[in-house]
């Protein structure tokens, strides 16, 4: 028994021994590599970051600083400049003079067609004069309608696609005598633990947390910890309040099991002794009755240096209950999507997150290839939307040249130009709905609930497919979708990249499969002529007469099989 006791107590020290050398190498990683990589992740998100700040200036989202006041969209400051005014105002009065010139030649071909080929009245063509002087007069207010309209689309559209995860979610919770008194029994464990000496020990914490763990599994089923709670008092500063402390604890390790009593968890260690801080140091500390959510308070957008940041986090909560049925808007991830935590805070983010490699690790591949085709995409789309912006004023300009034609053609320019003008004001929805229905896109592909394939190899390659064509195609949807106004969606989606993409796609293998069979076809020719050679070689050296008679047959034979196995190899190359 003795012997037994002794092996134990050897055994104990071994594990401790081996705990806490995998707490100090984790801990060294962390410090290093791991940190290094989240360096480069952030590094990435940056870039994506500064174009995306491009992509909502020069597509209208935000609003740009001109003569010192932010006031303006960048499309505004360009059509309400002076001088694009001026020049529009001298096309204005050479396109009424045109007008009147084409209305008259219109009159007179009118009445000197003996064969009546014009089915007009006089008073149509000078229908069509009129319609002509009040559209050139008129341009300004149209401009400014059609603007003003497709600038509010978009932001609401915008609204919509960034907050789709919770729209059904609810936007306030007020807190009932149940949830206050779990709140202070919580707190009220916390504080008698704090007054022993040693309760910063991994003991005295770990079995606080497990003390108060039932009620924090209650709030949190209850949904308090579906809100962030952000309390600003008239300055602006932050205050701590019950929720904001508790919360903090309920995120820093897995409610649903009790913690070992002798292992470190550096969240939870942090987030009680917070607590206990809060408790000794803030006289006015107190819960709060009712909050609202403040995500349309943080940001009208969600920049998409957030998305690609937590796409790569959706197994890498350090919190297991946020790695099961993971989204951009959880508990755990909603403050960073929302804006109301730093994803560039490093200490933050480490803290919530694993940037080691493997399962419960940072998803770095995913990561690095939504950023890539992030870049991409938005470095196409930021020079489609500066196009945009150009064809518009060149449209606006010449339009009174256009209007002036009215009396001659009845319309028809006019018509044109409108279809023109119509597409191009209204290209940009379409291209913000094709980005917004891609990052709707990934999040449900890189999902792990989603199961292509049994294989998790094929199920890898299948999601990865699916990445690489929702990206190739996210830059011409937008033609899909503005070419209806041009009754052309159709040719849009036949002559798009990304179908031809996939049709060499499709027949680059067929294309390697008959290139194989010519080369096999051909070594297969050669390899029976020279079979048939040595088999007809060998018989006459036989000497025997019919084996000579064979094998002038086989000489025959072969020697009409060798240039036609030529020809046939010439053909298939």
């Amino acid at each position: 028994m003795r012997a037994l006791a002794i092996g134990d107590f050897f055994s104990d020290v071994a594990d401790t021994i081996s705990d806490y050398a995998s707490m100090g190498m984790q801990e060294l990683l962390e410090a290093t590599v791991y940190k290094w990589m989240y360096y480069l992740v952030c590094g990435l998100c940056k870039l994506v970051y500064y174009l995306d700040q491009m992509f909502q200036v020069f597509s209208g989202q935000t609003r740009v600083t001109y003569n010192g006041a932010k006031d303006k969209f960048l499309i505004d400051v360009f059509f309400e400049n002076h001088a694009i005014s001026n020049v529009y105002w001298g096309m204005a009065l050479i396109g009424i003079v045109l007008a009147f010139a084409v209305a008259m030649v219109a009159v007179a071909r009118k009445m000197f067609d003996g064969r009546d080929k014009d089915q007009r009245s006089l008073g149509q063509i000078l229908g069509s004069l009129a319609k002509s002087l009040l559209l050139i007069l008129t341009m300004n207010i149209i401009m400014m309608v059609v603007l003003s309209l497709t600038g509010k689309l978009l932001q609401q559209i915008n609204f919509t696609f960034d907050h789709g995860n919770d729209l059904d979610k609810a936007k306030y919770i007020d807190f009932t005598d149940e949830q206050y008194a779990a709140m202070g029994r919580i707190l009220n464990t916390i504080g008698n633990y704090s007054m022993n000496p040693s309760y910063e020990s991994t003991y005295n914490i770990n079995s606080c947390f497990n003390e108060i763990r039932p009620d924090l599994d209650y709030l949190d089923n209850q949904g308090v910890f579906d809100f962030y709670y952000v309390t600003k008092d008239a300055s602006g500063k932050e205050i701590d309040t019950w929720q904001s402390v508790i919360e903090e604890i309920a995120f820093s390790a897995n409610l649903s099991r009790d913690l070992k009593l002798d292992v470190y968890y550096e969240s939870v260690s942090r987030s009680i002794k917070n607590a206990v801080k809060v408790l000794q140091t803030n006289p006015g500390f107190k819960p709060i009755s009712h909050y609202d959510r403040q995500k349309t308070q943080v940001s009208q957008n969600i920049p998409m240096d957030r998305f690609a940041f937590l796409v790569g986090t959706m197994s890498a909560a350090k919190t297991d209950k946020y790695n099961v049925n993971p989204s951009m808007t959880d508990g755990l991830r909603g403050p960073y999507y929302y804006g109301e935590k730093n994803i560039y805070n490093v200490e933050q983010a480490m803290n919530d997150f694993s940037f080691g490699f493997g399962a419960n690790g940072y998803s770095y591949l995913i990561n690095l290839l939504v950023v890539i085709a992030l870049i991409w995409n938005l470095a196409v789309i930021i020079f489609s939307c500066v196009t945009r912006i150009f064809m518009l004023m060149v449209l606006y300009l010449i339009g009174p040249l256009v209007f002036a034609i009215e009396p001659l053609d009845d319309g028809e320019k006019r018509k044109q130009w409108t279809i023109a003008f119509s597409v191009q004001a209204f290209s940009v929805l379409g291209t913000v709905i094709a980005m917004r229905v891609l990052l709707l896109f990934i999040p449900i592909i890189i999902d792990s609930n989603l199961v292509l394939f049994e294989s998790s190899t094929m199920d890898l390659l299948g999601k990865t497919i699916l990445l690489i064509g929702g990206f190739i195609v996210a830059k011409k949807a937008s033609g899909v979708i503005t070419g209806i106004l041009a009754n052309s969606a159709g040719m849009q989606s036949i002559n798009s990249d990304a179908s031809s993409w996939g049709d060499k796609a499709l027949a680059a293998p067929f294309q390697v499969l008959g290139g194989a069979w010519a080369v096999t076809k051909g070594v297969g020719s050669v390899a029976k002529w020279g079979y048939d050679k040595l088999k007809s070689d060998d018989k006459s050296s036989g000497g025997s007469g019919n084996s000579s008679g064979g094998s002038d047959s086989s000489d025959s034979s072969s020697g009409g099989s060798l240039p036609e196995s030529n020809h046939s190899t010439g053909d298939d190359e």
